[in-house]
């Protein structure tokens, strides 16, 4: 009596190949996760209602595939100095890529081609110029993929307005499947040391204003954008450098007569590390000097205030990084005698 059929089980080099066959009538399969030139041995096992087994031959091959391997979907394109670094995740072997890119939103060109990960397309200017990359690879069978989604880094821009803030805006990121959880703002003083944790903006922000800092004349930035991923992504940005201008700034004139308004002549400014002034009178006789910011001039002279006149001021200041300014003109002493 021959035993009733329960399903067939295949073994691929000793593992199941997929699930169990339960129909009798099926007499074949195919196995589509191979390599090229990998040699891979298999066995059909036949299972009865009644427990016995029926064991084949093993049968080995080298594994031939023609199917196309599937496109890249998760692409990173990150900038560091003047160079961008490609990089995605291998899930097999590759005889070879080729990346192509793209300059400010120009037609796609073919830079480079290689076997290892990352690659670094170098000599670029992402200060001034956005790059957009996609990638094409051939798998060990010699079979090509589809072009792979498009990764587009971030170019970071900024302009001081009016010495109030610093204006920065950015292009978005794209080439991630899972999309932008967030972005994060990096501020840095002038050696490129991190000034507080960075800045968490939202998966959707594409600007921002950091008010001007009097302690901080230079500024370095940089934004971060980062994955969706359970293990996150980041792509960074081109650092781009702020740097503040030396500020004085005087008034046209000043009232000394000891109500505590205005009763000196002082300049203000920003960022001044070394200072002088000097006053003199219509004839051009020196009343008064300092190299003080805050010693301004009480309007006397000789132990004796002033006469209510127009005098002539003359200052020099020079910030931490040595620049120069120099400001000339007239200010107005106004006696308000009670």
């Amino acid at each position: 009596v021959t035993p009733q059929f329960n399903q067939f089980e295949i073994e691929k080099d000793g593992s199941p190949l997929g699930n169990p066959i339960t129909d009798s009538s099926i007499r074949s399969t195919m196995d589509t996760e191979i390599e090229c030139n990998a040699l891979y041995c298999y066995q059909v096992i036949t299972d009865y209602l009644d427990g016995g087994r029926s064991v084949s031959a093993t049968r080995c091959v080298t594994g031939i595939n023609n199917l196309p391997p599937p496109k890249i979907t998760t692409l990173t394109a990150s900038v560091d100095g003047n160079s961008v670094t490609i990089d995605w995740e291998l899930t097999a072997p590759i005889n070879f890529y080729r990346v192509f890119r793209s300059v400010n939103d120009g037609g796609f060109e073919p830079v480079g081609e290689g076997t290892d990960l990352p690659f670094v397309d170098d000599n670029l200017r992402p200060q001034l110029n956005r790059y957009c990359y996609y990638v094409i690879y051939q798998n060990s069978c010699g079979n090509q993929s589809e072009p792979s989604v498009v990764a587009c880094a971030i170019k970071l821009q900024g302009q001081n307005s009016q010495n109030q803030f610093i204006s920065l805006n950015w292009s978005p990121y794209s080439g991630w499947d899972s999309g932008i959880m967030d972005y994060e703002l990096e501020i840095m003083d002038e050696n490129g040391m991190l000034i507080g944790p960075p800045i968490s903006l939202g998966r959707t922000a594409m600007n921002y204003q950091d008010p001007i800092d009097p302690n901080r004349q230079i500024s370095q930035y940089r934004v971060v954008a980062i994955s969706n991923d359970p293990i996150p992504l980041r792509s960074f940005s081109n650092i781009i450098k702020e740097d503040i201008p030396l500020q004085l700034h005087v008034p046209s004139s000043f009232t000394p007569n000891n109500d505590g308004l205005n009763d000196t002549f002082t300049a203000k400014g920003l960022f001044i590390n070394e200072f002088t002034m000097e006053i003199y009178n219509r004839w051009g006789e020196l009343l008064f000097h300092t190299s003080e910011l805050e010693g301004g001039w009480d309007g006397f002279y000789r132990g004796s205030l002033s006469p209510e006149d127009t005098y002539v001021f003359k200052m020099k200041a020079a910030d931490l990084l040595g620049r120069t300014m120099t400001k000339q003109g007239t200010v107005l002493l106004l006696r308000k005698d009670f």
